[in-house]
């Protein structure tokens, strides 16, 4: 005797969303953590650099007054 086939498309949904959500946030965290936060960083450096050196000329105008 074949054994009924039950509950195979329901099973087949739950799989593919729960790999979908694992894959997706694994993905994202690599994205977040691999690229995104690196990158910034090197942004930050460069926006505090370009703020320090715009305050500097601020201050040298501010000293001719």
């Amino acid at each position: 005797m074949v054994a009924p086939i039950v509950g195979r498309f329901r099973n087949r949904i739950y799989r593919d969303l729960v790999g979908s959500i694992t894959a997706g946030s694994l993905l994202g965290a690599y994205w977040w953590y691999g690229m995104h936060e690196p990158a910034f960083a090197k942004y930050k450096v460069y926006i505090d650099k370009v703020h320090n050196e715009i305050e500097a000329e601020h201050d040298a105008w501010r000293a001719t007054l």
